[in-house]
């Protein structure tokens, strides 16, 4: 989820599918001092949590 480039998208439109975005949401958290943690399970989704100082 975190990879630069990741998609899930087969197309690119003006708003999604170009990969640009969560590598840098985490790079940026963590520059500031916090974190973000990724919990998934098979079958039941993901979930993500930022935290800030």
């Amino acid at each position: 989820m975190f990879e630069a480039g990741l998609s899930s998208k087969d197309e690119v439109s003006e708003v999604s599918g170009r990969g640009v975005g969560m590598d840098i949401v985490r790079a940026s958290i963590e520059q500031i001092g916090g974190r973000v943690d990724l919990d998934s399970a098979p079958g039941k989704g993901c979930a993500s949590r930022s935290m800030c100082r």
